[in-house]
Formats: C-alpha cells, structure tokens, sequence
C-alpha cells in the first residue's frame, strides 16, 4: 500500500504534459494580430487626436484677428504703397513697390536694348571702396545710354 501512496522516486508515476503545438501555435498568432491591431488602433487614435488639437490650436489662437498683426499689415501696406524718405542723408528714398518694377524693367529693357549687362547689387551688402569706384564709373557710362533709349 506504500507503493500507491508515496513519492516514486524514479519519475513514473505522474503524467508529464506536453504541449499541444496547435494550440500554442493559435495562441502565438492570436496574440500576433491583437499586436499588430493594438498598433493599428494606437496610429489611428494619434492621428485623430493630432488633428483635433490642431483644429482646437485653430479655432482659439489662428482664427482670431490680432490688432497688432492688422497693425503691422497696414504700416507695410502704407510703407509698399506710397512715397517716403528712408535716409536723406544718403540719399536714400522709397518708392510705391508697383512703381519700382515698372521703373526697375524700364531700366532692365534699356540696358538690355544697350547690350549691357543687368547687374543687381543687395541693398545690404555694402560694396568695397575700389568696387565703388567702377560703380560710379559704370553708372556714368550708363547714363548716356539710358537718356538715350528714353
């Protein structure tokens, strides 16, 4: 009676259960796909959420007109459309920008009719004293060109 009651010491005696591969193999896929739809789900939720903070930042910050972006419109649009003094000391004046580009292709079309070349220089950049100098010769060979193709 001691055989059926006690510990074998040898290993028989409990049933060893081994693993149903199907079912292991179901359960591995199954998990995949709540994985890959988990992922899914997450992208989906992050884009919408995305877009509403975007209408939200919309509605409450860009829609709304600022007085101090009107403001600096209206200098501009003042400052782009009329005539003013820049710096009288150097001679320096603005012009109505629709103006400007009519006088500025004026200039382009006789230069060109001139066979010379358009040479645009950046107002910021200030020209060394030698490069000045041809400049100022190149603006008086210029001159008699540009009286005469007016």
């Amino acid at each position: 009676m001691s055989d059926t009651h006690g510990h074998d010491t040898h290993g028989h005696g409990h049933a060893e259960a081994e693993a149903d591969r199907a079912n292991v193999g179901m359960i591995g896929l199954l998990l995949a796909l709540v994985a890959i739809f988990l992922a899914i789900a997450s992208y989906m939720l992050w884009i919408y959420f995305q877009r509403q903070a975007e209408a939200v930042t919309y509605e409450q910050v860009l829609s709304r007109p600022s007085e101090e972006l009107q403001a600096l419109r209206a200098r501009e649009s003042e400052w782009l459309s009329t005539y003013g003094v820049v710096d009288k000391e150097k001679g320096l004046y603005r012009t109505p920008i629709d103006e400007g580009m009519k006088r500025f292709l004026q200039e382009a079309n006789a230069r060109r009719s001139a066979g010379q070349p358009q040479v645009v220089v950046p107002a910021a950049a200030p020209a060394p004293a030698a490069a000045e100098g041809e400049a100022t010769e190149a603006a008086g060979e210029n001159a008699p060109a540009e009286a005469q193709a007016k």
